[in-house]
């Protein structure tokens, strides 16, 4: 199970926000730009627009992932913000393990940067709606006080994955999906192998209504998302990236499914199948009976 563990979360990184909250330098590099108007224009021509930075400062709090024509509220997103200074400064709060100072923030044209310890971040800002990109995978949607924020459709995580999967016909489109997944058994080259009992909790995850969740492996536990397209199931991290390499993984009737390739010296494909309580897990049970390969 080791080789195997390590080949699944070969992809994983680490934490995306690190702070450096002590002893740090404020260099803001703000977003104000000064430009002086041409010698030959006419006193009558209107007044140059307020820098970028007088007229996006302000708090943004988290509405939801932007997820099409839904924003998806999760609980892992409630309470969120940023708060812009119209020095270029500010302050970001993503949950009490991602948290710090923004040293630069700059709007401009409606296209956002944004700089927080050690992570760079891009998005667009008009109209007081902030779409802030973590990583490929995600948009985070922002709105500033008094923002008009009528014309989104938000919705619960929950109510998400239930339409996703209504339009993809997925047989989980009714079922409660969240729960806890351990090891269960494994199959390469027609073997079916049931873990014993005492490592099927080594390696699991952790499925929350709110798409996040964690993944355990042995004492070990990391906090992810997730979404479920169809039968297909993806784990990020909270970057964005994904959280168990390039494999293809699906959920079907509480059976979480990952498709392992063979490495570089060769092998079979291999399938580790990770269970939740009260799972019909008859046909696993019958195909490791067959083999004779039954732990």
């Amino acid at each position: 199970m080791g080789q195997i563990l390590k080949r699944i979360l070969a992809g994983s990184i680490p934490a995306f926000m690190v702070f450096a909250l002590s002893g740090c330098g404020s260099s803001a590099s703000g977003s104000t730009e000064t430009a002086s108007a041409p010698a030959e224009e006419p006193a009558s021509e209107p007044a140059e627009a307020p820098a970028a930075a007088e007229t996006s400062a302000g708090k943004y709090t988290a509405l939801g992932m932007n997820m099409g024509q839904y924003v998806v509220k999760t609980d892992s997103l409630d309470g969120n913000y940023l708060d812009l200074k119209e020095d270029g400064s500010g302050y970001l709060y993503f949950g009490e393990e991602n948290q710090g100072d923004i040293t630069s923030w700059e709007e401009t044209g409606g296209t956002f940067t944004m700089k927080a310890g050690v992570s760079e971040f891009e998005g667009t800002l008009k109209d007081g709606i902030l779409d802030l990109k973590i990583g490929d995978a995600f948009v985070i949607k922002f709105a500033g006080d008094g923002a008009d924020t009528s014309a989104y459709k938000i919705i619960t995580a929950e109510e998400y994955q239930k339409l996703v999967a209504k339009e993809t016909d997925s047989k989980d489109a009714d079922e409660n999906i969240a729960g806890f997944y351990y090891a269960y058994a494994v199959e390469s080259g027609g073997r079916c192998i049931l873990l014993p009992e005492e490592d099927r909790k080594s390696f699991a995850f952790t499925v929350n209504e709110d798409g996040t969740g964690k993944i355990h492996v042995k004492d070990e536990s990391e906090a992810m998302l997730w979404k479920l397209e169809g039968d297909v199931m993806t784990f990020y991290e909270m970057t964005g990236e994904p959280a168990v390499g390039d494999y293809d993984i699906t959920l079907k009737d509480g059976i979480i499914t990952i498709a392992v390739p063979p490495d570089e010296e060769g092998g079979e494909l291999l399938y580790e199948y990770l269970v939740k309580e009260d799972t019909d897990t008859s046909q696993i049970d019958a195909r490791a009976e067959k083999t004779g390969t039954q732990n």
